[in-house]
């Protein structure tokens, strides 16, 4: 390819968001990361109209499938998300008693959140393994997965938007916290 190709500036849409300029090497660096797919629009200096990315050849090879339809990703993983606050609490409170004697002390200890990593294990399990399960069906790890321990109703609203999907997991992960105050902490 010649150095004037190399050096041109493309814009895309993703989303129905138009972005760039960016150059032709990140252009690339986003195909590889499986961001954009050859079914992607691009545009660059000298087109009249917005073409998509496989109709160009960008020196990358078109070995990698677009991610698969929403539709037929399962939602085990994150279902067992949305249910994390009570199965949660559950798992506490059966521990508090199977390791006290006396369930007052066992109460007591379940109110103290001493066995608070129970809960934390269940949603690092149930968050983390929707997100490889979603980079196996071809979609890229979400920028903001590092903070799904902390913000998990954060993760479930943002999994559904970017997968446009139904937030109902997302709204059930809010009834369980509601379900589990009324029920544990009553």
């Amino acid at each position: 390819m010649d150095e004037e190709f190399e050096n041109t500036q493309w814009y895309y849409v993703k989303d129905g968001k138009r972005f760039g300029p960016i150059p032709l090497s990140i252009l690339r660096a986003k195909v590889r990361d499986r961001e954009l797919f050859p079914s992607d629009e691009v545009w660059t200096q000298g087109l009249d109209s917005w073409e998509q990315l496989k109709d160009f050849d960008i020196g990358f090879e078109w070995d990698v499938p677009p991610p698969i339809n929403t539709k037929s990703i399962g939602n085990g993983w994150v279902w067992l998300a949305a249910f994390a606050p009570f199965i949660g609490a559950t798992l506490e409170l059966g521990a508090a008693y199977a390791l006290n004697d006396n369930p007052f002390e066992a109460r007591s200890k379940f109110y103290d959140s001493e066995y608070w990593l129970i809960s934390l294990t269940l949603n690092v399990f149930s968050c983390g393994g929707d997100a490889i399960y979603l980079r196996n069906s071809g979609y890229k790890r979400f920028k903001f997965l590092k903070w799904f321990v902390i913000f998990v109703p954060l993760y479930l609203f943002m999994r559904a938007a970017t997968l446009k999907t139904t937030y109902a997991y997302a709204w059930t992960w809010v009834a369980m916290v509601i379900a589990t105050i009324l029920v544990f902490f009553q």
